[in-house]
């Protein structure tokens, strides 16, 4: 028996900035109601009883008991973003009100269904993109959210919140509905198959284990940089004679700058980076520059963001996204450590300590600037738990290990099986001179960006934009001719896979095996399915032939954008089969093996590549933890893999 769930809440916690798990924990969260669907049944209500008084309906209402025996009698417990419901369960209703506590191992996420299917994940996005009959009430999503905030009294009504006889009947019919939506959604959709979800469920268990944060540090880093903003801004002003009173003034700094011989159209980063590596600048707007380039940066926000999604142990629970990539791999919300910036320098122990320690003066001295440290430095803000170490390694250069793995460039492999640089070796076969001889700089300017930007199908546009046009056109064009004549068999695979995924779109049902039986495609239903090695699928949403004019078609399919994240039409050719292929069996490789080191060595977040586990001191080593994260699988026992670590109290690049 599956049963489905939606809580309804309130709070004067803010849901979106604090996270679930903050939010949950908050002492004016509560539940309103909750309603439950068995497979088969219609929606039935379970009222908080805080509640239940105000309720002039004749209908019945479950009882706590019979919602504890219900979950009890099901072999399966579905949410739509089930990690919100998990929070709300615990927190809430096992914590405060003294229910069991929801078992983990009977959950299921429709969400969840919807990302791996490359769906949106929003309930009412997922629902309209199917077309589904039953989909979400807009009207009583505008009244839940009327309830689910405190209101501002007025003279006319002073009551805080939204809890009349009416309302509630409206929010719980709402409530109902939104559990049959959520239902009819999961019926459309395959299930995870039971690899995914055991990963599902070890992925929960590591979100609710938390991030351990350094507040008081995270605290004195935005101490310093007000303190520095306050001073930059007082000196920004004297600059400009109060003309322009901050460089976010974009308008007015634009024409002093102008007045200063330094015309620009725009003061973007990318702007403001490129003009300042003009010589002969001048000194004023030169400094309004650097000044705009300092405030610009994202730290305080960073830091911000930490303490407002950091609990009341100090830790980050639910902070990363099962499958919130196409390909399957995690993405992340509030505080992201898949998207923080690279750093200056290397060195951030002892400038932790100044920061600490309120000694801006030394930050300013040996770091650059407060800015730059701060933003080198986020990462410092999380540290393990007293009497705990960090112990982390990251799979080196996995993804041209497995892109030459499914093309079958020998060449390659045993670059990395006999320890050679791959972007040596490269330049090497590229321009036809021996290994030996390839210098440090053709390995960085020409090797390095080729194997990096062109695997995927990459081009001279791929080439400027990775290199921030370093080349000409024409030398562009040169270096890509040149690395796909060194590397034929990966130019071979995008064709192949190409083929492959347009056979199978052209007969559906069929499948289609190719690259040794790597991959295989197919049509089921309304989706192009890629097999992948480990046997788990990536979905497009209704594949379709496009006719581009002049007899040019395009294979395309649904799907979310990764930087608009709206629901539009996509193309797939071969370079991005590949990527796709490449990305989703990396992250196949990189799970598999956190899954099994877990026992011993706890992880506690991962990011990308990189996984990163929290130990005693004392306990394990860095040699042991690369030799596990890089064991090969059982479906890719050719791939030669290898990893780095290192040891720590504090998370570092």
């Amino acid at each position: 028996m599956k049963l489905t769930i939606d809580f309804e809440t309130r709070s004067r916690c803010n849901l979106k900035k604090r996270g679930a798990w903050v939010y949950s924990e908050d002492p004016s969260t509560t539940y309103i109601c909750l309603a439950v669907k068995i497979d088969g049944g219609v929606p039935r209500l379970h009222f908080n009883p805080q509640f239940a008084a105000n309720l002039s309906s004749p209908e019945r209402y479950l009882t706590a008991l019979e919602i504890h025996q219900l979950v009890e009698q099901a072999d399966e417990v579905e949410a739509h973003n089930a990690p919100f419901e998990i929070a709300i369960w615990h927190n809430v209703c096992f914590k405060r009100m003294g229910w069991p506590d929801l078992p983990l191992e009977k959950m299921r996420d429709s969400a969840a269904k919807c990302r791996m299917c490359g769906l949106p994940a929003g309930l009412e996005a997922a629902g309209a993109a199917l077309g589904l009959s039953v989909q979400k009430d807009r009207a009583g999503h505008l009244l839940m959210m009327q309830m689910c905030k405190p209101r501002k009294p007025s003279k006319n009504n002073p009551n805080e919140w939204i809890e009349d006889a009416d309302s509630l009947a409206r929010l719980g019919a709402y409530c109902k509905k939104d559990c049959d939506a959520e239902h009819c959604l999961s019926g459309a959709l395959p299930d995870l198959s039971p690899e995914e979800q055991k990963a599902w469920l070890w992925d929960q268990k590591v979100n609710l284990r938390g991030i351990p944060v350094d507040t008081l540090f995270a605290g004195r880093a935005i101490e310093m940089l007000d303190a520095a903003e306050k001073s930059l801004l007082s000196e920004f002003r004297l600059l400009t004679n109060g003309k322009v009173m901050s460089p976010r003034q974009v308008a007015q700094m634009l024409k002093l700058l102008e007045e200063h011989e330094c015309e620009m159209e725009k003061l973007d980063k990318k702007a403001v980076a490129k003009m300042l590596k003009k010589s002969n600048l001048d000194p004023t707007a030169e400094r309004m520059l650097q000044i705009r380039a300092a405030l610009g940066k994202s730290s305080v926000a960073k830091y911000q963001t930490l303490l407002g999604v950091a609990d009341s142990s100090n830790r980050i629970r639910q902070s990363m996204i099962y499958h919130g990539a196409g390909t399957g791999r995690w993405t992340g919300k509030g505080f992201q450590p898949q998207n923080l910036p690279k750093g200056d320098f290397t060195d951030t122990d002892q400038c932790v300590t100044y920061i600490l320690d309120r000694d801006y003066a030394s930050v300013e001295l040996w770091y650059g600037g407060v800015q730059g440290a701060a933003a080198t430095c986020i990462r410092s803000a999380i540290k393990a738990t007293e009497g705990m170490d960090f112990i982390a390694a990251d799979l080196s250069a996995i993804e041209p290990r497995v892109t030459a793995w499914f093309a079958g460039a020998k060449h390659i492999l045993d670059t990395y099986r006999n320890g050679l640089d791959h972007y040596m070796a490269t330049y090497s076969r590229m321009f036809h001179i021996p290994y030996g001889e390839v210098t440090k700089a053709q390995r960085n300017k020409i090797g390095k960006p080729c194997v990096l930007l062109l695997g995927f199908g990459g081009s001279v546009a791929a080439l400027h934009r990775g290199t921030d046009n370093a080349f000409t056109d024409e030398e562009a064009k040169t270096y890509v001719d040149l690395w796909r004549e060194a590397n034929p068999e990966i130019v071979k695979a995008w064709d192949v896979m190409f083929r492959a995924a347009k056979d199978a779109l052209a007969n559906p049902g069929q499948v289609f095996w190719i690259l040794d039986r790597k991959l295989a495609f197919c049509v089921q239903g309304r989706f192009l399915v890629m097999r992948l090695p480990s046997g788990r699928k990536l979905y497009y949403c209704d594949p379709h032939m496009a006719d581009r004019g002049k007899g040019w078609e395009e294979l395309c399919f649904w799907g979310v954008d990764a930087v608009s994240k709206k629901w539009c039409r996509q193309n797939l050719y071969g370079g991005k089969l590949m990527e796709n292929a490449v990305q989703a069996a990396s992250r196949d490789i990189l799970v598999n093996n956190m899954m099994r080191v877990d026992v011993a060595y706890p992880i506690i977040f991962h990011v990308h590549d990189e996984a990163i586990s929290m130990v005693p001191q004392g306990q394990g080593s860095v040699k042991e933890f690369e030799a596990e994260l890089s064991r090969q699988p059982a479906w890719a026992k050719d791939i030669p893999l290898a990893a780095e670590g290192w040891r720590g109290e504090r998370y570092r690049k």
